[in-house]
C-alpha cells in the first residue's frame, strides 16, 4: 500500500468520481479542482470562501460504491458526516474557511 505525502496510506488505483460534502450549512456550493482537492466555497451571503478547509477524506472503491448503493444506509452517508463534524464547525473562531468533506472513488487496479 502506498502512502501519499502526509504519510497516511492511500489507495492504488485511478479515480472514478469525486464529490465533496459541505459541514456548514451556511454553504450552497463548492467545486473540487482536478488537480489537487481544495474545496472552493461559496457563501450563503455572496462571500466566497477560498479554499475550504478538509476536514475529512474518504476513499471508496468503486466495488464498495455499487454495493452501497442498494443500502438505504448509505444515502444518509453526507448526514452522518456532517453530524461527525459538527464539534469543528463549533470550534472555530472565524468564519475565514469552510468545512468540506471530499470523497474519492476509487477504481482499483486489478494488476498484480
Amino acid at each position: 500500500m502506498h502512502k501519499n505525502e502526509r504519510g497516511l496510506p492511500e489507495m492504488e488505483g485511478s479515480d472514478t468520481g469525486r464529490f465533496a460534502i459541505s459541514c456548514d450549512p451556511d454553504i450552497r456550493s463548492f467545486s473540487i479542482a482536478d488537480d489537487n482537492i481544495f474545496g472552493f466555497c461559496l457563501h450563503s451571503d455572496g462571500v466566497a470562501l477560498s479554499p475550504g478547509h478538509i476536514v475529512k477524506t474518504i476513499n471508496m472503491t468503486s466495488s464498495e460504491d455499487k454495493e452501497n448503493a442498494s443500502n438505504p444506509r448509505a444515502t444518509n452517508l453526507a448526514s452522518e458526516l456532517i453530524v461527525q463534524n459538527r464539534h469543528y464547525l463549533k470550534s472555530r473562531c472565524f468564519r475565514d474557511n469552510a468545512a468540506v468533506i471530499v470523497v474519492l472513488i476509487k477504481q482499483l487496479s486489478m494488476n498484480r
